[in-house]
């Protein structure tokens, strides 16, 4: 999650990043800000509202304790994180300035309500594609925006709930907090004692898994599954699965001790592009 690592150790992992793929900098740098700008929200506790007998009632069904269309967003905080990413957008060049101030003035005197807009993108993934398509906007950068604005309120509350989690009993590959997929992998741990995290993509939350499984089909046989180490890039791989033809990007903390999962994915588009090439989506 954004805040499990101070925003020193954050900056560092940037730096980092930075030095080990200097091609990238111009993307890392506008990363780093956004993240920064994340660290800085601070999501009221009165906007976080739950029902803990219900909460207990799912996680003993062995249920996600709550669908991302009911999670709570504290729009004061999302809406004002919105317009400051949108000004860092109008920062990185010509073109993404002219996108981000066509966005602007579509949230701002064009029509397109920002609360619902955000609600929308809590709601159902891949909302910001729809608008952005209705409202001839740039559809990388809503969603980029728009993913990046309700994040700290999402994971606010994955902290909230994750303390009515079993861990030990949760046997699933999706989340058992929201419901929704990983978005990456994580070794933890050493040696023998390693465990393998998965990384929700919606609300944040990691929770442990077995070490050998698809975690979107569920796929166990070994002989189909395949970690892939793409151009000696030894700190984030590529899980695989010859079943389902999905792939992962598993970041290895336990041999690189000090990594950020959700900085190494953002270093490591190349990975996305191997994993593509080999017929993996």
């Amino acid at each position: 999650m954004l805040k499990d690592s101070s925003w020193e150790e954050t900056a560092a992992a940037f730096e980092k990043a930075r030095q080990r793929q200097p091609a990238l900098s111009e993307l890392l740098d506008f990363y780093e800000k956004l993240v920064k700008e994340q660290h800085a929200v601070t999501v009221n506790p009165a906007s976080i509202p739950f029902d803990e007998r219900l909460l207990r009632s799912r996680a003993g069904r062995g249920e996600p304790l709550l669908p991302r269309q009911e999670f709570p967003l504290d729009l004061p905080a999302t809406e004002a994180l919105f317009r400051t990413l949108c000004r860092l957008a109008k920062e990185r060049g010509p073109e993404v300035r002219a996108a981000a101030e066509e966005i602007e003035s579509a949230t701002g005197w064009g029509g397109l309500d920002l609360q619902d807009l955000l609600r929308g993108t809590v709601a159902e993934e891949g909302y910001p594609f729809a608008v952005a398509d209705q409202r001839g906007l740039d559809p990388e950068l809503l969603n980029t925006l728009a993913e990046a604005s309700i994040r700290p309120s999402l994971q606010a509350v994955a902290k909230t709930l994750g303390s009515f989690v079993e861990n030990d009993r949760w046997l699933r590959s999706i989340c058992p907090v929201c419901g929704s997929e990983p978005k990456c992998a994580e070794l933890r741990g050493q040696e023998l004692a390693a465990w393998r995290y998965l990384h929700c993509g919606f609300c944040g939350w990691a929770w442990p898994v077995r070490r050998l499984g698809c975690p979107f089909c569920d796929n166990q046989d070994h002989n189909r599954l395949q970690t892939l180490i793409i151009e000696n890039h030894l700190t984030c791989k590529l899980e695989v699965c010859d079943v389902c033809r999905r792939y992962l990007k598993l970041v290895d903390s336990k041999e690189f001790i000090g990594l950020i999962p959700e900085v190494e994915v953002l270093l490591t588009p190349h990975l996305d592009l191997a994993a593509m090439d080999r017929g993996y989506h």
